[in-house]
């Protein structure tokens, strides 16, 4: 994803503070445009076509757009404040790099890892929901099966929730029902 950069002084600059909220709106939209298509700054007859007539005008008055050949525009100074196509795509090929040396290597650390998802990150051996202690004060062990069963649970009854059917958060309905099979398992 390519961004753009502005200063915090840009809308007191003297070329930014005479344009009107159209032409001010239509500089931005060039940016995000040049931006997201990595041109470097080039606006092409395509998205000039989408421009109302006066709003580039006062642009090329304010010397903030101008006419490289016809039908073509170039944001001044665009790649004097933005990123270039270049180091953009420079940048993607080590990330992608380092996301296949990561995977191939077993080094998934740091930003390159993936963040597990919620069914991925139980733990094997035990579980403890902060809401649930057992009656002797102490953490009730909650195993991998009553897991296993209150997911069946969950599916069972359309993925709705035990305590409210547009729960949000079937994470914490999942830790309580297993924590009742494991209450249960305890008891007998």
């Amino acid at each position: 994803m390519a961004w753009i950069k502005l200063d915090h002084n840009v809308p007191r600059h003297p070329k930014i503070a005479g344009l009107s909220d159209r032409a001010f709106r239509w500089w931005i939209t060039g940016l995000c445009y040049a931006s997201e298509f990595l041109t470097d700054g080039a606006l092409p007859p395509v998205f000039i076509a989408t421009v109302p007539r006066k709003a580039w005008e006062e642009l090329i008055g304010a010397d903030l757009w101008y006419v490289d050949e016809p039908g073509r525009m170039l944001i001044h100074d665009y790649l004097k404040h933005q990123t270039s196509k270049a180091k953009i795509e420079a940048e993607r090929r080590r990330t992608a790099d380092r996301r296949t040396a990561g995977t191939t290597a077993g080094a998934t650390a740091g930003r390159t890892a993936k963040k597990p998802r919620p069914e991925d990150r139980r733990q094997k051996t035990e579980a403890v929901h902060p809401q649930t202690p057992s009656d002797e004060g102490a953490p009730l062990r909650v195993r991998r099966e009553h897991r296993d069963q209150a997911r069946a649970i969950l599916k069972a009854r359309l993925g709705y929730c035990q305590h409210d059917p547009q729960c949000l958060n079937q994470v914490i309905c999942l830790d309580l029902i297993a924590h009742e099979l494991a209450q249960k398992a305890k008891a007998s």
